[in-house]
């Protein structure tokens, strides 16, 4: 198991991940399935250019998980200000969901933060998606919920939430080091 940032060449492979875990988002009962815009190819290998980073998880070599990570300052008011690292459209193939790839995925993209400089991740979900329990027991606090409404889609909560993750990824790292270095096949 490996992640690693994608490369612009591999930004087919990435929206193509993000399409067949969209396509297979589980809508909480009674509630329709949200639409969200996806992106193309084209448009993540632009993001790659502009310097937004996306974390491919591979399992056996072959591809089965992504986040996207960017530099925001929109909702700087609570990160107490600071520069964050913004968690997006975080997605594992339906054959690989429930073997903690998400969350491998998720402190990945907390040991980038910290590397670029950033001690707060804020990520926004959609509260009809029903993720909101699962980021607040890997560490995250919601901080907002706005309904929001656009043209030919439904009413939904978008909800934002923020970590700190300097402590997280310090722990983690003694962690590892305690454990030593391991050994591959």
């Amino acid at each position: 198991d490996r992640i690693r940032p994608a490369l612009e060449r591999e930004a087919a492979l990435v929206a193509g991940i993000t399409l067949e875990a969209q396509l297979h988002t589980t809508p909480l009962s009674g509630v329709s399935p949200f639409p969200t815009d996806i992106g193309c190819a084209d448009q993540m290998a632009l993001a790659i250019r502009r310097g937004e980073v996306f974390l491919l998880a591979r399992t056996m070599g072959r591809p089965v998980g992504v986040v996207r990570l960017a530099e925001r300052q929109e909702f700087a008011e609570l990160t107490a200000h600071c520069n964050y690292t913004e968690l997006s459209g975080l997605a594992v193939l339906p054959t690989h969901r429930r073997l903690g790839i998400g969350q491998q995925l998720i402190e990945a993209s907390e040991l980038h933060a910290t590397e670029e400089g950033h001690d707060h991740v804020l990520l926004r979900t959609t509260e009809e998606v029903g993720l909101v329990p699962w980021y607040e027991r890997l560490g995250y606090e919601v901080r907002r919920v706005r309904q929001l409404t656009f043209k030919d889609a439904p009413t939904y909560l978008d909800v934002l939430l923020t970590r700190d993750v300097r402590e997280a990824v310090a722990e983690r790292i003694k962690a590892a080091q305690r454990r030593g270095p391991r050994l591959r096949a």
